[in-house]
């Protein structure tokens, strides 16, 4: 038998009862599903992660950046808003 997928446990779960372990794929299937909270992980992460890469531009003034790794495939942009 099959166990459920992680992405199919919600974020929040009852204060007496262990959470399970969430990966940033589990929470961006999440968010694909419309789940309102990974929706705003993704958004406070992005808003941070931009900031910090903003910053290194600024400091470092190379004249190429490249962003690569899972966050970075295409569909990530489709995200509810």
């Amino acid at each position: 038998m099959k166990s459920t997928p992680p992405h199919r446990h919600r974020l929040h779960g009852a204060p007496d009862r262990p959470r399970p372990r969430l990966t940033s794929e589990d929470v961006f299937h999440l968010a694909e599903q419309g789940n309102e909270r990974a929706v705003a992980i993704f958004r406070s992460v992005g808003e941070a992660l931009g900031v910090a890469l903003a910053n290194l531009i600024n400091i470092f003034n190379f004249p190429l950046y490249l962003l690569s790794g899972g966050p970075c495939r295409p569909g990530i942009s489709s995200l509810p808003r």
